[in-house]
């Protein structure tokens, strides 16, 4: 599996990398590239999970999941943003989002939302609280 996080090289975007690297050692391979060096990545027959952030960008977040989904269709991806209610959260999903996590998860909702999502299934958080 390869694992990219598109952010800026944000504290938070190491932080992430390293909670993937040590949940998952050397299984998986993982990176952070910037928005624009998103298209310039090779996903093609490739298990990519991208993890993007959404709050590191001063784009449009339906734009910018468009954009994403139209160059790497085949990739799977998790999406951070301040956005706390579902009726806010659909159209990311009706964008392409596989799943979401608020733009500050804790340590476990993090690396729950990428196994999950790493494994082909839907990841949303509970709005019921």
């Amino acid at each position: 599996m390869n694992i990219t996080i598109v952010a800026e090289r944000t504290p938070r975007a190491s932080h992430f990398e390293s909670l993937i690297r040590e949940e998952y050692s050397d299984s998986v391979s993982v990176n952070i590239l910037s928005y624009n060096e998103l298209f310039d990545m090779n996903t093609d027959g490739k298990n990519t999970l991208i993890v993007i952030d959404l709050m590191d960008f001063e784009r449009s977040a339906f734009k910018i999941l468009e954009n994403l989904k139209d160059a790497h269709s085949s990739a799977k991806v998790l999406a951070l943003h301040i956005y706390q209610s579902e009726e806010l959260i659909a159209p990311l999903f009706q964008k392409g989002i596989d799943g979401y996590i608020s733009s500050d998860p804790t340590r476990q909702e993090f690396l729950r939302a990428v196994k999950k999502v790493m494994k082909g299934e839907t990841y949303k958080p509970d709005f019921s609280s």
